[in-house]
């Protein structure tokens, strides 16, 4: 299975699978009245591409063909999420969702189905309200459910230098780097004499549970490409909650604030970075490494 972004060809297939899910896997939770007033099987695609084209929205698809989709917008609103009748209960709604939320700006909100609530409730996900939504005078039941996300702090090293040791040992662990190198560009950060380097986490409590820095480069040959954010990290059992996100966006506008509007960023994803506004440059030789590395720009 691969997840890719939306493109608008895919939108027909979309429709059809949004079709036949609910009239088989939702079968279970609905009469066929009501069924037949969610899914008519008329569906305006027009309308449909464009909210696509609007949210970020992501497919999977296995052997070409799609057997699943979701879209959320730049609110958090998690409108869309549907998998293939064949393809149920393989993980592939997980898959979305942690991509989906990855990219939401802070606690998401979406409408459940009966049938979804569980999967939902799973994922921390807890019932706002239970709602009536009439359809052409028939009345279905679904659920006002949220996931609070925020529960830690984006702090800026230069406000919170007590945490200097603390930070450079919890980069050194994730990355390999010595623990010397991150001290000494944290203790040329803290000079605050101008606005390269620079160092952020997110905490919670006491612990830091992601982190990122911004440097003059990041181990390749475009030295002209500067400055680079490095060293994106978020731990695992804290991933799919928006840190990563959240850190960028802290990171591009303090940048921002000093003056400096485009940042350059090496990384191996292909599909991370772009739902927060990063795009791909071009290919850069990393620092002995073998293969070439992608280059990604952020302009604010």
């Amino acid at each position: 299975m691969m997840i890719r972004e939306y493109r608008e060809v895919d939108c027909a297939e979309l429709a059809e699978l949004f079709y036949n899910t609910v009239h088989t896997v939702n079968a279970k939770d609905y009469t066929e009245e009501q069924l037949a007033v969610w899914a008519t099987g008329t569906v305006d695609l027009e309308k449909w591409n464009q909210t696509f084209q609007e949210h970020y929205s992501i497919v999977a698809v296995e052997n070409e063909m799609v057997i699943g989709f979701g879209d959320i917008d730049k609110d958090g609103y998690l409108d869309r999420l549907f998998v293939h009748r064949d393809y149920q209960k393989k993980g592939i709604a997980a898959a979305i969702c942690d991509v989906l939320e990855q990219a939401a700006p802070g606690n998401i909100i979406t409408h459940a189905s009966i049938t979804a609530r569980p999967f939902f409730e799973k994922r921390g996900y807890t019932v706002i309200k239970e709602q009536q939504v009439e359809r052409q005078g028939i009345t279905l039941t679904n659920y006002v459910m949220e996931k609070t996300l925020n529960d830690y702090e984006v702090i800026r090293l230069l406000d919170k230098p007590e945490i200097k040791e603390q930070a450079a040992q919890w980069f050194h662990e994730r990355w390999g780097i010595p623990v010397e190198s991150y001290l000494e560009s944290m203790e040329d950060c803290l000079t605050g004499s101008k606005a390269v380097p620079q160092w952020y986490v997110a905490m919670e409590d006491s612990d830091i549970i992601g982190g990122l820095g911004v440097i003059e480069n990041d181990f390749h040959d475009r030295k002209d490409l500067a400055p680079n954010v490095c060293a994106v990290y978020t731990d695992e059992d804290k991933r799919c909650s928006g840190i990563a996100g959240a850190l960028l966006k802290y990171a591009c506008a303090d940048m921002k604030a000093y003056g400096i509007d485009t940042l350059y960023l090496v990384t191996d994803h292909s599909s991370f970075y772009e739902r927060y506004g990063w795009k791909f440059l071009c290919m850069v030789q990393g620092d002995g490494e073998p293969d070439m590395t992608r280059m990604y720009i952020h302009r604010g």
